[in-house]
């Protein structure tokens, strides 16, 4: 019940301030293709170089469905979509600091 309600209060907050249907070329966080079918990157730009940060992603019922963590220096990471389950997701990136971004996107088989 706890991590719905973090969930909720993440989700409304970076809904509002970052546009987080929005996958923007100009974004400094990229997700696609979306929607997916095969393969799904995950691509950071523009942060500061050298940083750890993890993706953490939801899925529509406010559950976290994975963790993935992006070592300084890499910028993108690629993941199979059909281990995910079809349906609508939300990957957050975050550093040390707290929630940095976040992107919707959706799973299709």
């Amino acid at each position: 019940m706890r991590q719905r309600r973090i969930f909720r209060c993440v989700y409304n907050q970076i809904y509002s301030s970052a546009g987080l249907d929005e996958n923007k070329p100009e974004s400094n966080f990229l997700v696609y293709p979306n929607p997916a079918h095969e393969d799904l990157s995950l691509k950071v730009s523009g942060f500061v170089t050298g940083i750890d940060y993890s993706v953490v992603i939801f899925n529509a019922a406010g559950m976290q469905v994975r963790e993935i963590k992006i070592r300084g220096g890499h910028d993108e990471v690629r993941l199979n979509a059909g281990s995910f389950e079809p349906g609508i997701y939300f990957a957050f990136l975050k550093d040390d600091s707290g929630i940095l971004a976040g992107r919707k996107f959706i799973i299709v088989k």
